[in-house]
């Protein structure tokens, strides 16, 4: 198993603590698609807080 399956996995059975390094691993390759699509820095930034908001609360 990749390690950030195993990492979704845990966070899936209650290891919130795990969260920031899911952060870590992913925020570069978020906020670049997010500029890409959006184009502007504060919308980027905005979109990809959004998004590991909806991956921290499910």
């Amino acid at each position: 198993m990749e390690l950030s399956e195993s990492i979704i996995d845990r966070l899936q059975h209650g290891e919130k603590q795990l969260f920031g390094q899911l952060i870590e691993m992913y925020q570069d390759r978020v906020y670049g698609l997010s500029f890409q699509l959006m184009k502007n820095e504060d919308d980027a930034n905005e979109v990809a807080q959004n998004t590991f908001i909806k991956i921290y609360k499910k």
